[in-house]
């Protein structure tokens, strides 16, 4: 498999004490020392020299950790196929050596060392033997263990160590770091590898730093690597708002992949800080490739593509956000979604009503409403969690290391409005009204007025309630930005990331990813996060005026979203009567009578398709006095359906025709002005 990486892109001298990923260079870690850190598990480090010994070889290397009951810092000495000899500061166990078939040979005890002290390893080792020592010195000199004979870390004798390779490593949480190496052949004492760090530069080292695989399912091949074809690529992926896309170039120009690709393949992205990326970050279906100037451009959209084009029609009555949002994928996404991971106990409970809406929309609603964000992750699983409340722990954006560029961090003040008015329903022939006022900020930045108008709100507690909300989340201009970093592998939408460049007005800090890019381009592979300084929080103000939006949608006329109509408004005498009558419009009992039927003439089923589902909207006057009753198959077989019921016709066919009976009670006889007939069809 090919692997793409930013190995060397940037070498660095120096990082702040922040937790971020792969390799640092830090200076003066104890003293005036200089040396490598690899930090939170995150990498190795790697230097190769030629050299072609078969016979002993030794030197030192410098380690230490900031938690010996929780890092492991690892020195390796390889050739191309094995590690030969490996040393370690290990948590709970010590400095040790690490013997095949044997296991870890602990030379000094964990007693007899401490966090964030320096140790010299000198180590000798026999290639043809397959044997070393170990000696491990402190600071001042002094030797705290030795270990003589031991085997080396791979099985067999007579080695030759050619293209040697010292590889650092550290795992664990916590930070190690690596020092004056120095490694000379014994019998010549020829000097074949060192490096003290001092000149600040580790670009002859090779990290583990972060790397990408691109691959696709391809109309020729069940599978394509196309990780060294792509020129350059743009993946984009956000949360809650907005999802996925991407696009890649490959060149093209004897037309060999023109015919490649031709819709809804596979892409995959892998990307992380192993020598092999194998952690999938984004997943999509191409959409549309195209051919221009020896060049194939391809186009497509994440995996919530699948769902992109559907709507919702349902109703929720104090159901919890999490189960809401696990009833839409279960529902309306063929089951191609894994929804095990949607907590239904989140505490939030809505009342919701969906009408026709946009399936994302309605996503978009539910997490609004419950102060949740959610994405589509690269293998289809759906994530829904609290906003805010995941913390990258691997990466990080930070001045004078991995940072390219800044966007604007300043506050935006076209988002201030310090001066709320909130304009609500009528009621009894007055309009509510409310204003709230911030003194503070309008003195700061100028009056900012927003006008809120919603019919929703009955009282003049509703109109306070939103207007002091508005006014609290406009009142101060939003800390919202971009930061483009090289490849920061691990992100995830929606996860707070450690990000800091005081001179940019970054105050380190975490930030809210609300959408990052990676990107292969001009400037190598970055990758550019937007940011907000807050998460989404939701209060009671906001989540009731969701939902009473979503009450407002009750009169919608295809709640159950069926796809034809038949509508009647009794504009023209049709159909059969018995002791039932239309006048001016209107379908009623006839004079003195106190029950009665009206029976509708037929209509064909508009595709010529059995109609399979129903649903009944009617409309006038004592109406719980009718009862109704649809027939598919030409007044055959009635079914009794109830008002706005979504109803399953067993009787199949395609000639409708609906029955309906009126009848005389206390409040008076039924009269109906219009019907709505709406059904689907089998396909």
């Amino acid at each position: 498999m090919a692997v793409r990486s930013l190995r060397g892109i940037k070498p660095v001298v120096w990082i702040p004490p922040v937790a971020t990923a792969g390799y640092r260079l830090t200076v003066g870690p104890s003293g005036t020392r200089y040396g490598v850190k690899l930090a939170n598990a995150s990498g190795t480090l790697t230097k190769s020299a030629d050299n072609n010994a078969s016979t002993e070889i030794e030197g030192d290397v410098w380690l230490k950790n900031t938690a010996l009951a929780s890092v492991n810092c690892y020195f390796d000495i390889r050739d191309s196929a094995s590690i030969k000899v490996q040393v370690a500061l290990r948590a709970g166990v010590g400095a040790t050596w690490f013997e095949n078939g044997t296991g870890e040979v602990a030379v000094v005890a964990p007693a007899s060392l401490s966090a964030n002290r320096w140790y010299r390893f000198h180590i000798t080792y026999n290639p043809s033997t397959n044997l070393g020592d170990l000696e491990v010195f402190d600071e001042s000199g002094t030797s705290l263990g030795s270990q003589t004979g031991m085997t080396g870390a791979a099985a067999g004798t007579g080695f030759t160590l050619d293209d040697v390779r010292c590889n650092c490593g550290v795992s664990g949480t916590g930070t190690g770091y690596y020092d004056n190496i120095a490694f000379t052949i014994t019998s010549s004492g020829l000097s074949f590898l060192t490096d003290n760090f001092d000149d600040g530069d580790i670009s002859d080292w090779t990290d583990s730093g972060a790397g990408f695989v691109c691959t696709t399912d391809a109309a020729m091949n069940s599978e394509l690597d196309i990780t060294d074809l792509v020129t350059s690529f743009r993946i984009e992926n956000g949360v809650t708002e907005g999802t996925g896309v991407f696009e890649f170039e490959i060149p093209n120009p004897d037309e060999t992949y023109t015919s490649l690709w031709t819709g809804l393949e596979i892409f995959r992205f892998y990307a992380d800080y192993n020598a092999v990326p194998s952690t999938p970050r984004f997943g999509g279906r191409i959409e549309k490739p195209s051919n221009s100037n020896h060049t194939l451009r391809v186009t497509g959209r994440s995996d919530a593509l699948f769902v992109m084009d559907r709507t919702v029609s349902k109703s929720y009555d104090s159901t919890d956000a999490g189960a809401i949002l696990k009833d839409f994928f279960d529902t309306f996404s063929d089951g191609r979604y894994d929804t095990s991971s949607i907590s239904t106990s989140t505490g939030v409970t809505l009342s919701l009503k969906f009408v026709e809406t946009p399936f994302w929309e309605a996503v978009t609603a539910v997490c609004d409403a419950s102060g949740y964000d959610c994405y589509i992750d690269a293998l289809l699983v759906v994530q829904f969690f609290l906003s805010g409340s995941i913390n990258n722990t691997t990466d990080g954006v930070v001045h004078d290391y991995n940072l390219l560029e800044t966007g604007d961090f300043a506050p935006d003040l076209q988002f201030v409005k310090n001066k709320i008015r909130v304009y609500g329903g009528t009621v009894d022939g007055v309009q509510i009204m409310y204003t709230a006022n911030d003194t503070a900020s309008q003195t700061a930045y100028g009056v900012r007025k927003h006008t809120e108008s919603d019919d929703t709100i009955t009282t003049y507690a509703q109109a306070k309630e939103v207007g002091d909300y508005l006014l609290e989340k406009f009142k101060d201009p939003p800390i919202v930005s971009d930061l483009k970093a090289i490849m920061i592998p691990t992100i995830s939408p929606g996860e707070n990331l450690w990000c800091s460049s005081p001179a940019e007005n970054i105050s380190p800090a975490r930030y809210r990813v609300v959408k990052y890019v990676h990107e292969l381009g001009d400037s190598g592979l970055t990758t550019e996060v937007t940011l907000n300084k807050e998460p989404r929080r939701v209060s009671h103000v906001i989540r009731d005026r969701i939902q009473r939006e979503h009450k407002k949608q009750d009169t919608s006329s295809n709640p159950n979203d069926l796809d034809f109509s038949v509508i009647d408004s009794f504009e023209t005498d049709t159909g059969t009567h018995s002791n039932t009558e239309i006048t001016e419009g209107v379908l009623k009992l006839s004079p003195g009578q106190t029950t009665g039927t009206w029976t509708s003439a037929v209509t064909n089923s508009a595709d010529n398709n059995n109609v399979n589902q129903v649903s009944v909207s009617i409309y006038g006057d004592n109406l719980p006095g009718v009862t109704i009753e649809v027939s598919a198959n030409n007044g055959l077989t009635y079914t009794t359906v109830s008002r706005n019921e979504l109803k399953t016709i067993t009787a199949t066919g395609k000639a409708l025709k609906i029955r309906l009976s009126l009848s005389t009670s206390s409040e008076g006889s039924s009269q109906i002005d219009a019907y709505q007939l709406n059904y689907s069809t089998t396909t």
